[in-house]
């Protein structure tokens, strides 16, 4: 079989979603290549079996990155080296090369954030020596400032360059610096940096689009329709100007998170009204906005508007991931309305689910406000004494588009097993409950787990005044012994001894009040204690 008859073969699989099948017929016709008679035209074709191999192979892999982190860091490495290899190679057309990079820029995009963070820079680089390429090849001469502006800076001059010249690209390429812009804007966002830089270009861009869309028909654009890529939607999408629309639709979205970050919702609002003209009601963008205008809505205390949007939302099969941030926003919703059932019910929805410590703060937080301190504790109780391994396997989240946004908004774990212990021992504390406070500070001083991401919902304090707090729980519960031995061991911590207690120590000012005063907690205890024993004394005399 041709080359071209596997690529026309292979393309017909990969529509279909047969990645296996597809990578296995790629494989195949690579391994048996005779590349020592090979033409200049053979050669491209040969490396777009290469491109496709790679791209088929990391969709197959895709739903799986999460548990084998080492398939993903091995295609990242061959994403960059494949870009790398023939980005200044002139006899293969400019648009396979650029694509080389989308797809390297899209599949860093997918990195799940356990994964250490290894090649950030690099990505960088490869995406401003790209741009200057285009602008090189395309008349443009040009002078790389990565190392004087850094290379977030160099890679916005290049673009707001090949904006001013857009309209004399080639569609594809415009296409793909598009869409390079909107990739890197969500991976600054994800990071929560630089994301001023693209922002004016993104705004700017979306003012103009129509002009340059009307502008793509009057020319007949150069398709690399067999090159297979990565792309912003959910399915994959050929080379095509029609591809503008998603790329156009995640620049929305990218500026509306940006201001919800910020608490301006107001301007994510008119954000999302000039989005709509761009949706379909039967795909999963259209439930992105639902959620995103419901969000908003919910912001801005317009709560009969939120529900109205989060309706709409449920009418349509959602991703796990998706589906637990609509049935919390829903349950939040309601119990500001104060609808306490709905509330209750909706929570409900993502009980025992890997959701289930977020879902259970949220329920805390509905009982606190409606004083139903019972309640309260029964939810928390439960929570406590479940089962965390299951409740944690946050792995299994996807990897698609919207799910990837909305983490964004929600950073992954909502709650940790420490920050739900820390928060039932509070809470217990606070409504007298000093022995199964006491018992549940015990549990969180227990756990030798550390957290490398704690969310914002549930401040945890230093381990030093965390057992404190432990310290005067098992005071008020009658715990003397216990509580005098952990003082005694915080004292015993530092060096050297009892000159932590200066004016002029680390912790001097914490120490100024009582609660904090670790030597009174323990004199406290040392003081109970004696009388408890002295009360002993005389009842055997």
């Amino acid at each position: 079989m041709s080359i071209n008859n596997v690529i026309s073969s292979s393309c017909d699989l990969f529509r279909t979603g047969k990645f296996t099948d597809c990578c296995n017929l790629i494989q195949h016709t690579v391994d048996n290549c005779n590349l020592q008679k090979i033409t200049a035209n053979d050669e491209v074709e040969f490396i777009i079996l290469r491109n496709n191999l790679l791209v088929c192979n990391s969709l197959r892999i895709l739903p799986e990155i999460s548990t084998v982190s080492t398939e993903y860091v091995g295609k990242m490495t061959e994403f960059i080296n494949i870009s790398q290899l023939y980005l200044y190679e002139k006899h293969i057309p400019l648009e396979l090369r650029i694509n080389f990079v989308c797809n390297a820029l899209h599949w860093y995009w997918l990195k799940p954030t356990d994964i250490p963070d290894f090649c950030y820079n690099k990505i960088l680089i490869l995406v401003s020596e790209s741009l200057h390429e285009v602008l090189h090849e395309n008349g443009k001469s040009t002078v790389n400032f990565g190392s004087h502006v850094g290379n977030e800076q160099d890679i916005l001059n290049s673009l707001e360059c090949l904006a001013n010249r857009f309209l004399s690209l080639e569609p594809i390429l415009v296409v793909q610096c598009l869409e390079i812009s909107q990739i890197l804007l969500l991976i600054f966002l994800s990071r929560r940096s630089f994301t001023s830089l693209l922002v004016d270009f993104t705004m700017e861009l979306i003012d103009k689009i129509k002009t340059i869309t009307c502008a793509f028909k009057l020319k007949r654009p150069r398709h690399v329709a067999n090159c297979f890529k990565l792309g912003l939607s959910k399915i994959n999408d050929f080379l095509d100007t029609e591809h503008i629309k998603t790329t156009i639709i995640s620049g929305h979205v990218s500026l509306c998170i940006r201001h919800i970050l910020e608490n301006q919702n107001q301007q994510a609002l008119c954000i999302l009204n000039k989005m709509e003209q761009y949706m379909n009601q039967n795909d999963e963008l259209f439930c992105l906005m639902c959620y995103l205008k419901a969000l908003v809505n919910f912001n801005l205390d317009e709560l009969e508007m939120a529900l109205c949007y989060l309706s709409q939302m449920v009418e349509y099969p959602m991703e796990t991931f998706v589906k637990s941030r609509c049935y919390l926003l829903l349950g939040r919703t309601h119990s500001k309305i104060g609808n306490s059932d709905l509330a209750i019910q909706s929570f409900e929805e993502l009980k025992g689910s890997i959701f289930n410590n977020i879902m259970t703060y949220y329920m805390s937080q509905h009982y606190e406000m409606n004083n139903m301190q019972f309640m309260q504790m029964v939810v928390l109780e439960q929570a406590i004494k479940g089962d965390f391994n299951e409740h944690n396997r946050y792995e299994e989240l996807s990897n698609s588009f919207i799910t990837k946004v909305l983490i964004i908004l929600h950073p992954q774990p909502d709650l940790t097993k420490r920050q739900l212990l820390y928060l039932a021992a509070k809470k217990k504390y606070e409504h007298t409950n000093y022995k199964l406070s006491a018992s549940t500070y015990l549990s969180l001083l227990e756990l030798n787990e550390v957290d490398q991401y704690i969310s914002d919902l549930v401040t945890m304090p230093p381990m030093f005044m965390l057992k404190h707090e432990a310290a005067i729980a098992l005071i008020k519960a009658h715990k003397l012994e216990e509580s005098f031995k952990l003082c005694q061991a915080l004292v015993e911590e530092y060096e050297p001894g009892y000159g932590m207690w200066k004016s002029d120590s680390f912790w001097a000012d914490e120490l100024n009040s009582y609660s904090f005063n670790v030597v009174g907690t323990m004199l406290l205890a040392e003081t109970g204690l004696s009388i408890v024993y002295m009360l002993k004394s005389v009842l055997i005399l």
